[in-house]
């Protein structure tokens, strides 16, 4: 595995696609929208935000996959009526 500039160990691969999850605390899923992807791990968007450590199923909206992951970080981006979230994820393999 190489390290790649910023500090990750796969390379990250961008990919706009929607997604839901969900922390499993309801049957309420959040929207979502998918900025890239790696072997281990994701980047979405989202109007949510996610404390790091929480456990999420990801699901893809145009493919029949599900992933278990685990929130790494969480950081605001914009401000007012566009605030949201960039969340990255760690995924089991």
């Amino acid at each position: 595995m190489n390290e790649t500039k910023d500090k990750r160990h796969e390379e990250r691969n961008e990919f706009d696609t929607q997604v839901v999850f969900t922390d499993g605390a309801s049957d309420h899923y959040h929207d979502a929208m998918m900025c890239n992807f790696s072997e281990d791990g994701m980047c979405f968007e989202s109007d949510t935000p996610m404390e790091p450590g929480t456990e999420l199923c990801i699901k893809t909206v145009n493919f029949p996959s599900t992933n278990k992951c685990k929130v790494a970080w969480c950081h605001k981006i914009g401000s007012g009526d566009d605030e949201k979230y960039d969340i990255g994820l760690k995924c089991e393999i």
